[in-house]
This record gives C-alpha cells, sequence and structure tokens, in this order.
C-alpha cells in the first residue's frame, strides 16, 4: 500500500481474499437467486406485529395486512429487540453508530478513476481502517465513545433523511482517528474530511452471532 508510512508500520497481514462488495448490488443478486428458487418479496411491508397461539407463532402482521406463518425468522437487524419483544423474546442486540467519513481528493491518488485499487487498510492498533474511493479514501473507525441507540428510537423509511441507519456524523468524535490517519497516511494531510456518517451497526454483547430456534 504505497501511502503507508514505512516507519510506522511493524508487521503486517495479507488476505489476498479481502475485497469489497457494494451493498445494494449485493442484496439485489441474493433476491434474484432467492425468486429464482420460488421466494416471494413484498417491499416496504413494516411489521407492527407477530402473532402467537398455544405458545407458537401463527401470523405475522404488517402496515399492509396480515400474513399466516408457522415459522418466522427474524433477520431484522438493528431493529431485532423491537421484533423479538413482539413474542416475548429479550434479544442480546445493541444498535450502535460507527463512523465513516471521506476525504476528498488526495493529490498522490490524482488521475485514479477505479473506485478501488489498493487493499483495504486496516490499522487494528487504533480501530481504523480504510478503504479507496476513486481519488480519495474513505476512513472507518471505531475507537470512538459508544453509542448506542435504542432500536425503538430508529426513525422509519420515511422519516430518515438518507436511511434510518444514518445519523449525523460528529466531528469531534472523529478527530483522533483524523490525526492518526494523517501520521500513517502522510498524503491525507493535503486533503480534507469532507463528508461522514454515523452508521448504525447491531452488535451482540460478546461480539458472537445469535443464532437457533426460539
Amino acid at each position: 500500500h504505497p501511502l503507508v508510512n514505512p516507519d510506522r508500520v511493524l508487521g503486517g497481514l495479507l488476505v489476498p481474499t479481502d475485497g469489497l462488495a457494494e451493498a445494494v448490488l449485493a442484496v439485489e443478486a441474493q433476491i434474484r437467486r432467492a425468486t429464482g428458487r420460488g421466494v416471494r418479496f413484498l417491499a416496504r411491508h413494516e411489521v407492527l406485529d407477530v402473532r402467537q397461539s398455544g405458545g407458537r407463532v401463527t401470523g405475522v402482521v404488517t402496515d399492509r395486512g396480515e400474513l399466516d406463518a408457522d415459522i418466522v425468522v427474524c433477520c431484522a437487524g438493528i431493529w431485532g429487540p423491537k421484533i423479538a419483544r413482539m413474542v416475548g423474546m429479550n434479544l442480546p442486540l445493541t444498535p450502535l453508530a460507527h463512523q465513516l467519513a471521506w476525504t476528498g481528493p488526495v493529490p498522490a491518488l490524482a488521475g485514479q478513476r477505479e473506485e478501488a485499487v489498493r487493499p483495504i487498510l486496516r490499522h487494528q492498533d487504533a480501530d481504523l481502517y480504510y478503504r479507496d474511493r476513486f481519488d480519495g479514501i474513505g476512513i472507518g473507525y471505531y475507537g470512538h465513545r459508544p453509542m448506542p441507540v435504542s432500536a425503538d428510537d430508529i426513525l422509519s423509511v420515511d422519516e430518515a433523511d438518507r436511511m434510518p441507519s444514518v445519523l449525523k456524523f460528529t466531528e469531534d468524535d472523529f478527530e483522533p482517528a483524523w490525526t492518526e490517519t494523517q501520521s500513517l497516511l502522510p498524503a491525507t494531510r493535503e486533503a480534507k474530511v469532507e463528508e461522514g456518517i454515523n452508521g448504525l451497526f447491531s452488535f451482540t454483547t460478546d461480539n458472537f452471532p445469535l443464532l437457533g430456534e426460539s
């Protein structure tokens, strides 16, 4: 990674299979494969309740009607605790905000027309990662203060400015990340942070997955 200051590096690990996936394109590809196998998608249906009888699920109530169901799989991510409570379950997930920022043009990357050329760079000691964005750099940061958000306080799709998982960027929390970035990648001293978000992710308390029947 030619932008890295070699004096800062004591060792590294190359993962040749590491890469980027555009989230929307990845989901669209999964939908195409699923529908080809008989799955039916109902877009923009908000789940309002899960019906039960005799200790078993019987259906799901949405804002567009009720659907009978013998099995309901909760894949609600940051809304998981809210959905789980509909069947009396306490789901140990916490939505937490994670900072992601993008620089403006970095002179050392001038002329780069592809979105991603260099490997994703992870600076684990400082809770940072970096990815190409044409002639700029995306900077992800986990080293800030914890930013928990209640699942009940997440805005709906219609209420949110961009999307429910995108919160306002808090620049003060990002200052240590930008200082460390300019030390590790000196070329960024000739650029500025031009935009950023605090994006919601779903975390378990022990960082392990939640799987299985309830």
